[in-house]
């Protein structure tokens, strides 16, 4: 059986293709997927294929790169060997992971302002590009259209009431909930239709608040800061945004907001379903964006469309309901708007809720209890009610979740875990580290270097040496030739004064030469490390 090698650097876009140890064949067609300095996930779906065809046999296939892109690949090998009935084996050869990768480019970006001897890496051009690079926020949008409970879900995200949630369309107006870490309570900032601030900043916001703020005809805008616990990176400045549904917002922009964040490539979608009521002509149209939107750019636009189908729990299976069947039921259904093998993400979001408000020890109202206890009893007869195992998720996101049930602490932990919300949150983290985290490492790392490219940095260290060799030969010389004559002088004591002042200028143009090789070895040394960042 043939040995095929395949190697894949995200930051780079470089590929390496082996077979038996030698270069792939290289008349073949993966070469022109390789020439066009795409992700992998762009043509992921064509690779095994064309191996196949080209080996025309099984094969050993042995990948090198970061665990998301191998377990998209494993994917892709697992689906091709059912279809086909071949027996393509994958092994994973593992790099360093992406997320201390980032770390390690931020402390050299400190390093290098704090201990650069080169004014021109400490200038506000390249200080203000890397923070742009690194700093950039991601958004990810909530899209739904009426009584998906929505607002619920993220009020499940955050751990907390602050979202109004009632049974009628509840927002009129564009949320934007940035995050930052560690902040105790809310604050709020509300914004006219051209953004200018009409309300200002309010602390400490409760969810009656945010109701009076939703049903303000003048608020277009209600930007939230406050922290969003599942981004598990301090790598991201994450903006939540909760978009009116399409028939439900103030104004006309609003709605064109929200099929902006569809058809970006950027943001990433949770598009919330009502499992309870699947078509609604809302869905319809925004449907038919995310259709468009998804068939754009291969893996990733898919990825980035986390179809989430809230109110499982109002399904018993005591009664004959099926969960499986509400799974077939959306695939079928999001099949029919041309949809195929979308990332389906099946939850609770009240049962995820109830739990955490009492884990964050907020006290929850009696409905939001008894919604608890029957999840509760449901889940302990029925263990198809564990929505978390119906995920989308890759093979490391459902070893998260075994790790969160191993290491449950009560039965809270375990209820929240079943909710199915925890799978929507690993889903979400993977995604800022399989595509956001490797752009934003990818940029900074071409940011410093061709920072330093730009500015010649390495080509005037060499100039400035050889400039300073060049007279420290001369004086070396000069030193000789008064050295030889020294004897034929009357005034000795004058000529040695003159060759005190010649070796003295000799010292200082040494000691200059040093200060540039020392120099010389920071700046390989920091563009080495640099470097290494991006390696595999």
């Amino acid at each position: 059986m043939k040995e095929i090698y395949f190697e894949y650097n995200p930051f780079t876009l470089e590929f390496i293709v082996k077979e038996n140890g030698e270069k792939f064949d290289p008349e073949s067609k993966i070469y022109e997927y390789i020439n066009n300095k795409k992700r992998l996930q762009f043509w992921l779906d064509q690779l095994i294929a064309i191996l196949y065809e080209e080996i025309n046999d099984n094969f050993n296939l042995t990948f090198k790169g970061t665990i998301l892109d191998y377990e998209d690949l494993l994917l892709e090998v697992n689906n091709f060997n059912k279809v086909n009935n071949t027996n393509i084996n994958l092994v994973h050869e593992q790099v360093r992971s992406v997320g201390n990768r980032l770390k390690e480019l931020k402390y050299l970006f400190s390093y290098m302002i704090d201990t650069t001897p080169f004014e021109e890496l400490k200038e506000e051009k390249i200080i203000e590009q890397f923070n742009e690079d690194i700093g950039k926020e991601f958004e990810l949008a909530v899209v739904a259209t009426m009584s998906s409970g929505k607002s619920t879900l993220l009020n499940a995200f955050l751990g907390r009431e602050l979202m109004p949630s009632k049974n009628l369309a509840c927002t009129a107006t564009i949320v934007r909930i940035r995050d930052v870490d560690g902040m105790e309570g809310a604050s709020v900032i509300c914004r006219d239709a051209d953004e200018n601030i009409i309300i200002d900043e309010v602390s400490n916001v409760t969810v009656n608040d945010m109701s009076e703020f939703n049903d303000n005809e003048k608020v277009s805008y209600i930007d939230i800061k406050t922290d969003i616990p599942f981004v598990s990176s301090h790598n991201f400045d994450v903006v939540l945004i909760d978009t009116p549904g399409p028939n439900n917002s103030r104004d006309e922009r609003h709605k064109e907001k929200t099929y902006k964040v569809i058809n970006e490539a950027d943001p990433l979608v949770l598009y919330v379903l009502n499992a309870t009521q699947l078509s609604t002509n809302d869905d319809n149209l925004l449907l038919s964006s995310v259709l468009r939107a998804m068939e754009k750019a291969g893996k990733q636009a898919k990825d980035r469309f986390l179809f989430v189908v809230n109110k499982l729990d109002n399904f018993d299976p005591s009664e004959g309901e099926s969960v499986e069947r509400v799974l077939i039921d959306v695939k079928d259904y999001l099949r029919s708007h041309g949809i195929v093998n979308p990332n389906i993400y099946l939850v609770s979001a009240r049962t995820a809720l109830a739990a955490r408000l009492i884990k964050n020890n907020y006290k929850p109202t009696s409905r939001q209890e008894r919604y608890l206890y029957e999840f509760k009893e449901s889940c302990e007869e029925f263990d198809e009610l564990h929505l978390s195992k119906y995920a989308s998720l890759s093979k490391s996101g459902h070893d998260k979740i075994n790790v969160m049930l191993k290491n449950a602490e009560d039965e809270l932990d375990i209820l929240l875990v079943h909710s199915g919300v925890p799978a929507v949150e690993i889903a979400i983290n993977d995604y800022l580290e399989k595509y956001i985290m490797v752009d934003k490492i990818r940029k900074g790392v071409n940011t410093l270097i061709g920072y330093i490219k730009e500015r010649n940095i390495e080509n005037n260290i060499a100039a400035s040496l050889l400039e300073n060799e060049i007279k420290l030969k001369e004086f070396n010389r000069r030193i000789s030739d008064e050295v030889k004559l020294v004897d034929k002088y009357d005034d000795i004591y004058e000529k040695l004064n003159v060759l005190r002042g010649i070796i003295r200028n000799a010292e200082s143009i040494e000691n200059r030469i040093k200060e540039i090789k020392i120099n010389k070895i920071w700046l390989d040394d920091f563009i080495n490390k640099v470097i290494h960042i991006i390696e595999l």
